[in-house]
């Protein structure tokens, strides 16, 4: 342990060593003020002092009656590097450096207001991720002035910026792929944050979608729903893995899957009139929305029936937001880890840069969490009769 440090920046320093050791993910239980006493053999007082660092720099936090729990996991790793600049106190913000490092990012919109419904709630989580990661470290994300894919070759300065700086492509779609492919072999760093499946070549950083559509319909069939309605984006990788989670859900309980239930979502025809075809025509008992605009409009399509959530249809979306939780019956959801996506994408982008890692990295290890609330129940005794029929 660094010299000339106090007590209790030494147990700052050392729980943030077990924070980055530990397998931990935003929201895991940590520990408790009384067992870090007995750990340490310290008084209360200077455990108290040592969490404060740790809530400060917003690596933890803490609830007045269960204890302590992660916050963001990523920074302790973080902070931990930086102690070196700091005579080994990680926690004391060092001077911001003379260089920082540049990383190119793209989305293929200019600004949110251009976004579609579907990818704005992400998008807009993605951008508070990345300004809040530049904010607390050594990184610029430099936003690049175009939204079509084919200037990142045709356009030269474009192309001398991500050459440069490497890129993080955030969403990209497959038609995207053969850009994709010519700037990798033209030597370009690139992640995507996006899910697979992707071409072997192709580097991306993403949470585990197939998993969390699993847990979500796991989550319905438990409440007896069987007849449970998506709206895939063939042409959205993510969209594509959510769809196998449901299936593999089916599979898990021995269920037959369907296949009226899955619609592939049209680009050329507006969201309400698909979900409205969904709701009349296919007659679902539960709905898994595919981001939190599609479980909005969905809802409003009910109540012009006067049907009611949970009691006629149960509901829950991907890709949570506060409008959910406030929503007169709060829909329960699907959370990403943004922050931690952003962060690892970065780390890794920073590492093959620096030649300290080598391509292809698949990482679909982030987790995802399901948020219940209260939009999911029972299937109704109609919906019961429409499920055995």
């Amino acid at each position: 342990m660094p010299p000339g440090l106090y007590k209790y920046q030494k147990i700052a320093n050392q729980l943030l060593t077990q924070i980055a050791d530990g397998d931990y993910r935003e929201d895991d239980y940590f520990s408790s003020e009384h067992n870090l006493t007995s750990q340490f053999k310290v008084n209360r007082r200077t455990i108290r002092q040592a969490l404060k660092l740790l809530v400060d720099a917003e690596v933890v936090y803490k609830h007045s009656t269960y204890g302590i729990f992660i916050k963001n996991p990523h920074y302790a790793d973080l902070f931990l590097k930086q102690s070196v600049t700091n005579n080994g106190n990680p926690l004391i913000t060092p001077p911001k450096p003379a260089f920082k490092e540049r990383i190119c990012q793209f989305t293929g919109i200019l600004n949110l207001q251009h976004a579609q419904f579907s990818d704005a709630t992400y998008l807009d989580a993605v951008s508070r991720a990345m300004k809040k990661f530049s904010d607390n470290f050594s990184v610029e994300f430099m936003f690049l002035n175009t939204h079509d894919p084919k200037d990142l070759i045709a356009d030269k300065k474009c192309f001398s910026q991500i050459a440069e700086n490497g890129l993080i492509w955030i969403s990209p779609k497959k038609k995207d792929l053969p850009i994709i492919s010519e700037l990798t072999k033209s030597g370009i760093k690139i992640i995507c944050l996006s899910s697979g499946p992707w071409p072997e070549d192709v580097n991306y950083v993403f949470s585990d979608e197939r998993n969390a559509a699993f847990l979500a319909t796991n989550h319905l069939i438990e409440f007896g729903h069987s007849r449970i309605a998506f709206l895939r984006k063939t042409d959205v990788s993510t969209s594509i893995m959510r769809a196998q989670g449901i299936a593999d859900a089916y599979r898990e309980h021995n269920i037959s899957f369907d296949e009226f239930l899955l619609s592939d979502h049209d680009r050329n025809k507006d969201i309400i009139s698909q979900l409205r075809y969904i709701l009349e025509k296919k007659q679902p008992t539960a709905f898994l929305a595919d981001n939190y605009h599609q479980g909005k409009f969905f809802m409003s399509l009910m109540h012009e029936r006067n049907m009611q959530t949970p009691e006629d249809i149960s509901i829950i979306s991907f890709d949570d937001s506060p409008v959910l939780e406030l929503q007169q019956v709060p829909v329960s959801a699907v959370s990403q880890p943004v922050e931690t996506i952003v962060y690892t994408a970065t780390q890794k982008l920073i590492d093959l840069k620096h030649n300290r890692i080598k391509s292809p990295i698949h990482d679909e290890s982030l987790k995802s969490k399901l948020i219940i609330r209260k939009s999911v129940g029972p299937v109704s005794e109609n919906n019961k009769r429409l499920s055995t029929a």
